[in-house]
């Protein structure tokens, strides 16, 4: 007999300016970058059920900052706001 398969869900995380560390569920896939009512937020595929977390990083970078990370960087995606005229980056920072 096969096992049931583990439902998922989609989660929201609102994104603040420079670095975020947010907790999610262990294994969570990242799969956007948007703005919501103005304000960027990152969309991420979890198990509801998974008991263990683990916090994450990200950043985030305007267009033409100046990026110095020790670390290396998955770009995530890129999000505008205040009427599309700010362009932003956001990335997760690999330990």
């Amino acid at each position: 007999m096969k096992e049931p398969k583990t439902s998922r869900e989609i989660w929201r995380y609102q994104l603040g300016p420079d670095e975020n560390v947010l907790t999610m569920p262990v294994g969570a896939r990242v799969l956007s970058v948007a703005t919501k009512r103005g304000h960027p937020h990152l969309w991420v595929w979890v198990d509801p059920h998974e008991q263990q977390t683990e916090n994450r990083v990200f950043r985030i970078f305007g267009t033409g900052e100046p990026i110095c990370e020790a670390h290396e960087l998955l770009f995530i995606g890129t999000f505008l706001i205040e009427d599309e005229t700010l362009v932003f980056h956001c990335f997760e920072v690999k330990p």
